[in-house]
């Protein structure tokens, strides 16, 4: 609501930024709902088979790490090619709000995935280094 005054030409920004955040609001949702039973899961299985853990788990993570270098490429992409609309068409602030509202965002992301994928490979490699014990 901040960037919604007429006089300040940002309302498509406000609007970009609102639309982002309801997506990812419902990702953010969907994660928290299946992280629960995801543990559940993963627990029950490492205490009735904890070689097929190591292993399933080990490969899933290593999907996740390769998931992460793609999706960072994805948001670096979005970064540069939305900052050049808003670079060249600052004078048409729809187009220039929306080009912000997206960098903003894809900078946010990548700097959250750039920690995650640190995270995550501490985990993968406690995973890796317990299934060769």
């Amino acid at each position: 609501m901040l960037f919604w005054p007429a006089r300040w030409g940002l309302r498509s920004f406000a609007v970009t930024l609102g639309v982002l955040a309801l997506i990812e609001i419902a990702i953010g949702v969907g994660l928290y709902l299946r992280t629960g039973p995801q543990v559940n899961g993963l627990v029950a299985q490492l205490g009735s088979d904890a070689a097929r853990f190591f292993a399933d788990e080990a490969a899933r993570m290593a999907r996740v790490q390769r998931n992460f270098v793609v999706v960072q490429f994805i948001e670096v992409a979005v970064i540069v090619l939305a900052a050049i609309p808003a670079l060249a068409l600052k004078n048409r602030f729809w187009i220039a709000g929306i080009a912000l509202g997206l960098l903003l965002n894809a900078a946010l992301l990548l700097a959250f995935d750039l920690v995650a994928e640190r995270r995550g490979a501490a985990y993968l490699a406690a995973i890796e280094a317990r299934a060769r014990e």
